[in-house]
């Protein structure tokens, strides 16, 4: 009970800071009727509702585009998967993952990997931004939107940048192997070069990975 009056203390505490930056009055918000949310009086939904609309279009953007290349990078790292791979491993667990992911985690290029932490963390922030500050209604109708257009886009993306994406995969394969090799680490630059063979060979027979996207 301490503790839920506190959370509702501190909560109210916060709102009040955000009003007051809005408000001729420190530290003051008049309550607004039930029917608007919170901070409707203080004159932040003017300002924040085309900023919310905004964002949510560029995060539906990010988040298609990190989708589709996570989508990807799992068809690639599991069509590089041999049987030879399969036969070689000792325990249930990596037969499965490699039957799962295959060598994804090799074919991922590290920027794609931060770029999503910074996806899902940034729609984390704009959905409780959008539903503390423009209500419960907004929060959700920001969410669907998010949820419906990123899923449109990301059939785009997988039908239209394929290419780009297998080349990112290539490039980032070569420049991880070189810069291991400089730094002597020769079983991972050996474990990358076998990757990029096998692509080099695919490509060379014309049954790259993109000939299996759906």
């Amino acid at each position: 009970m301490g503790r839920s009056i506190r959370l509702a203390t501190w909560g109210e505490n916060l709102r009040g800071l955000v009003c007051s930056y809005h408000s001729a009055k420190p530290f003051y918000c008049p309550p607004p009727p039930d029917w608007q949310p919170k901070a409707a009086q203080c004159g932040i939904r003017i300002s924040m509702e085309p900023l919310t609309w905004a964002v949510t279009a560029l995060l539906s953007l990010l988040l298609a585009f990190t989708r589709a290349f996570s989508s990807s990078t799992l068809v690639a790292g599991k069509a590089l998967v041999l049987p030879s791979d399969l036969d070689s491993e000792e325990s249930a667990q990596g037969v499965n993952r490699l039957m799962r992911t295959g060598f994804q985690s090799a074919v991922t290029p590290p920027w794609s990997t931060k770029l999503a932490l910074l996806v899902y963390f940034s729609i984390s922030v704009s959905e409780v931004s959008a539903w503390f500050l423009l209500g419960w209604r907004t929060g959700l109708l920001s969410m669907g939107i998010l949820i419906v257009s990123s899923v449109i886009l990301k059939r785009l993306f997988d039908r239209f940048t394929q290419r780009f994406f297998f080349s990112s995969m290539f490039k980032s394969m070569l420049r991880r192997s070189e810069r291991w090799a400089l730094a002597g680490h020769q079983s991972r630059a050996e474990a990358m070069n076998n990757l990029l063979d096998r692509i080099e060979q695919m490509m060379y027979k014309d049954s790259a990975p993109a000939d299996y996207v759906n």
